[in-house]
């Protein structure tokens, strides 16, 4: 710790005032950034400004040295930092901007008029380097990065946060602590002995947690043995409860022999097909803008007291299976991936110049089609350099989303998880990582999100939420 000296003005109802000057196609654009110290939201503010060009020298608006800079239109909530507002300069020479206070417009429609500069010079005590180790010990604790020894003057406190308040403050508005128990840290012997718990209580629940998983897991290996044994029997009885059996495979084949379609896998542009013959199965997926792909099985057995096909060996895992409202289903009859007689001709995009013959399989491809890449977004979209950080009132998560596809990406969404100790979410933002501006493959995007300060958040999390596959 180290001895220091801070100047504070009374008066202000806004802090750390900045602007900073960019020019865009011969405009000169002031990014405008201040923190609201105040209990009330901002929608409205007025500096007082002085403007100089490159050389340092003072540019004048109107024959005069100073002029009324207004921003309007914005929303600032309390104790809470305003950055980036970009506004038009009256003078495309201005290269350096100073603002001052002037007036401000809150949302419940009150004007507060800065009374002049009330400085204040107050000695105290600031954290460096060598307290690192307290510093961040007292931040899991608080919740906030300490920047001061919490001290109380004559006029008013002064938080760890760096937020000097009103005595009347019982609670710093700014980083939500309490008076009473910052004041304390004043005393080195106390902070020790705060800390001190805080690793004792941390290693205790860490042995309980250790303990809690073991049981879980017991717990969790005992009941899945359970549900998959249980499980197994009452489907297998299920299953072949549902199944239509036959008293001979003529009677069968009579009854299955033709064509069957997908009633629950088919789109508005593709049809899945299963063709049966008295000692064949085809499995015919039929696109509109494309030849069908069809995989023939020569080697099939007919079941007719179990009720179903074997298409790839002498069992019904790879089966077609009879179901009693006279559908066949794939490998089960429990009403998925579900086929119905069907009149279609499923080979109606068949070329047969193009077809290829293999021992088992005949495949159809047409040699002119270029196929259209697929790939998931969930699958190539990665995020990355997750980290959390923290200002005077923020919680600040920021990352990074790379492209690992081929396809371009836009309005890449991602969601935020603000999580206490225990991974517990306490609060959520979401952003567009990438709006319309395109995320070509191999390009990355950074993102930020941020909530207020709370001491009960430790580390966070991001997810991808959503996407678009640009046109």
């Amino acid at each position: 710790m180290k001895k220091t000296r801070i100047v504070i003005d009374l008066n202000a109802n806004v802090e750390s005032i900045s602007a900073t000057i960019t020019v865009k196609d011969k405009i000169a654009l002031a990014d405008i950034a201040f923190f609201n110290n105040t209990g009330k939201s901002i929608t409205d503010i007025k500096f007082r400004a002085v403007g100089y060009n490159a050389f340092n020298e003072k540019v004048l608006i109107d024959g005069k040295e100073s002029f009324s800079f207004t921003v309007q239109d914005i929303f600032v909530e309390p104790y809470r930092e305003a950055g980036s507002i970009q506004r038009e300069l009256p003078d495309n020479n201005i290269r350096k901007l100073k603002l001052y206070e002037d007036q401000i417009r809150y949302s419940d429609g009150s004007i507060s008029t800065y009374a002049g500069a009330d400085n204040h010079t107050y000695d105290v005590t600031e954290y460096d380097d060598t307290d690192s180790a307290t510093v961040e010990s007292l931040a899991e604790i608080y919740g906030i990065q300490f920047v001061y020894v919490p001290e109380i003057f004559e006029e008013g406190w002064l938080c760890g946060c760096g937020s000097f308040n009103r005595q009347m403050d019982g609670i710093c508005p700014c980083c939500g602590n309490r008076k009473e128990e910052l004041l304390q840290l004043r005393n080195r012997n106390f902070v020790a002995d705060v800390i001190n718990k805080r690793e004792e209580a941390k290693e205790k629940k860490k042995k309980n947690d250790q303990r809690r998983s073991f049981i879980k897991g017991l717990i969790a290996v005992f009941a899945l043995c359970a549900i998959v044994g249980c499980g197994f029997l009452v489907y297998h009885l299920i299953d072949v409860n549902n199944r239509k059996h036959y008293d001979s495979v003529t009677e069968m084949q009579m009854d299955l022999i033709g064509t069957w379609k997908s009633e629950s896998l088919a789109s508005y542009s593709t049809n899945l097909y299963y063709v049966i013959g008295n000692d064949y199965v085809e499995r015919i997926i039929n696109s509109a803008n494309s030849e069908p792909s069809i995989r023939r099985y020569d080697e099939i057995q007919w079941y007719p007291d179990k009720g179903y096909i074997s298409i790839a060996g002498n069992d019904d895992k790879n089966s077609l299976v009879v179901a009693k409202d006279n559908s066949i289903h794939l490998d089960r009859s429990d009403g998925k991936a579900k086929f119905i007689r069907s009149s279609d001709n499923a080979y109606k995009n068949r070329s047969e110049n193009t077809s290829k013959k293999t021992t088992t399989n005949y495949t159809y491809t047409r040699t002119t089609a270029t196929p259209v890449p697929y790939e998931s977004g969930e699958k190539v979209l990665e995020i990355s350099n997750v980290k959390l950080t923290s200002n005077t009132s923020y919680m600040i998560i920021e990352g990074t989303v790379t492209n690992n596809g081929d396809l371009t990406y836009d309005y890449v969404k991602v969601k935020g998880m603000f999580l206490d100790d225990t991974g517990t979410v306490v609060d959520t933002d979401w952003t567009y990582a990438v709006g319309g501006e395109h995320l070509r493959p191999g390009e990355s995007s950074t993102f930020s999100m941020s909530t207020k300060k709370s001491p009960k958040i430790f580390k966070a999390r991001v997810e991808l939420l959503d996407y678009e596959v640009s046109k």
